[in-house]
Order: structure tokens, then sequence, then C-alpha cells
């Protein structure tokens, strides 16, 4: 279920991404994905933009959400 969903973000965004945490669990997992760019607003407007196409999936429930900037 989460490889499409990789995928589509991966294509779309174009951002990296990892499965970090829960690997092979069946109902569980912990994603993370990287981008980079000059503005905090560009990257900012990107992870919100991938937050609301996983939202969309109903079989996905978003429980945490972490965001770091270096």
């Amino acid at each position: 279920m989460l490889r499409p969903i990789k995928d589509k973000v991966k294509n779309k965004f174009n951002v990296s991404y990892s499965e970090i945490d829960y690997h092979d669990k069946w109902q569980r997992s912990v994603l993370g994905f990287v981008t980079i760019s000059n503005s905090r607003v560009d990257v900012d407007g990107r992870l919100d933009s991938i937050q609301r196409l996983i939202e969309e999936k109903p079989e996905i429930m978003i429980t945490n959400i972490i965001r770091e900037y270096l």
C-alpha cells in the first residue's frame, strides 16, 4: 500500500523518501521525506502539499508530523 504513495510523492514533488521505522509492519510505518531549497517557504509549501496528498487517502491516518530544518 505504501509503494504507490511513495512513488507518487517522489515523482510529483521531486523529493527523496525513506521508510525509517516499523519496517515490514503491516499497519504501521514511519516515512521520511527530504527536500532542499534556498527558501523555507518553498520547502514548507512542498511538504504541505505532500501532507495533503497523503491525507486524501482514507486508508491512511497520519498520527504525527515532525519537520526539521538545517
